[in-house]
């Protein structure tokens, strides 16, 4: 990891100059040195152990993949389903109309 050039006195000066009391400024800059050394470490310890864990973006292929074959999948269904609907749509109306036939002739002496 490449270091990062922290001018603390700097930092500690423009703190001062917006109005900052000195000891707090102080405080502040030690407060961001931990700060920083803490999260230093904390990239160094994920760079470690990067090896063993599978890549977000191979992971995110994989799960993209399988959306893609669920989505195929229920484009499936759908169709199946459709037809199942027309069939049984068709089925519905023919026995609608012999119904009302039966009653036409029923009323009709």
């Amino acid at each position: 990891m490449s270091a990062i050039l922290f001018d603390s006195h700097k930092y500690a000066k423009r703190l001062v100059a917006a109005g900052v009391p000195e000891k707090a400024a102080d405080v502040q800059v030690e407060m961001m040195l931990e700060f920083m050394t803490l999260v230093e470490g904390q990239v160094a310890y994920v760079n470690k152990q990067d090896g063993g864990v599978a890549r977000p973006d191979c992971e995110s292929e994989r799960l993209l993949g399988r959306v893609d074959v669920l989505e195929a999948r229920i484009q499936a269904h759908l169709a199946e389903f459709k037809a199942d609907m027309v069939g049984w749509i068709g089925v519905v109306g023919l026995v609608q109309t012999a119904l009302i036939a039966l009653l036409v002739l029923k009323l009709v002496p």
